[in-house]
This record gives structure tokens, sequence and C-alpha cells, in this order.
């Protein structure tokens, strides 16, 4: 899930979600937007077909208020497993394949990463 009220970055987090090595078929991607009204088409149509998308638009208002837009995307998430990706993140190919693994074998965990930086890139 992600919130974001920001313009950009949403083609290179479809990029990302897109490389990821859990199925496709066994995760979703909300993302809880207070721009919806302006890229919901284009975001819509570069996500199509390559993973379970959920564009919801989040009410704007004067000043972001975080806490809405992640309950309300936490409304709209339909499993029991949620990770919880920032709009300014670019997460490694294996990130929720890890963050399941973890969930299942030590059970409800906060956690987060890994993501791809200086260190990571190579690994």
């Amino acid at each position: 899930m992600t919130i974001t009220y920001k313009p950009g970055y949403i083609q290179e987090l479809i990029q990302a979600l897109t490389a990821q090595t859990l199925p496709k078929d066994e995760w979703e991607w909300v993302l809880v937007d207070e721009l919806w009204e302006e890229r919901h088409q284009a975001a819509e149509a570069v996500a199509d077909s390559k993973f379970v998308f959920r564009h919801i638009p989040c009410p704007k208002s004067p000043t972001t208020n975080t806490v809405k837009a992640f309950n309300l995307g936490l409304e709209h998430c339909r499993g029991e497993l949620v990770y919880c990706l920032a709009d300014y993140m670019f997460p490694h190919p294996r990130v929720l394949e890890r963050h399941r693994y973890i969930y299942e074998h030590y059970g409800p965990v906060i956690i987060s990463g890994p993501l791809i930086d200086g260190i990571t890139i190579t690994g």
C-alpha cells in the first residue's frame, strides 16, 4: 500500500512492482492518491494486467492528512499482510517475497526493505 499527495514517481513504482519475484496473483498494490483525478487513467493504463492495482482517490485538503490516507488505504486492502511502500522508495525485486517469508516464519512484525541503494544494488 502506498499513500501519496505529490506529483511524479508513480511510473517508477509501477516498474519496481512489476519486477517483484512474488507471483503477481498473490499480492495487490493499493495506491491512495490525492492526485487521483489528474493521473488515474495514465496510472491504470500502465499497471493494467501487470498486477492487481487498486487506485483509490484521497480527498484533497489544504494540509495533507497522512493518518486519514493511511486508514483509507487499509480499508481497501484485502489481505492479512500489508507492506507499506512510501512514495519515495524504490523497492528491491524481492521485497514482497521477503516480507511474506518473515511474516510466515516469525509472525506479525514491522519490517522494512530491502531497498535498492548504493549498498544493496550489487546484492
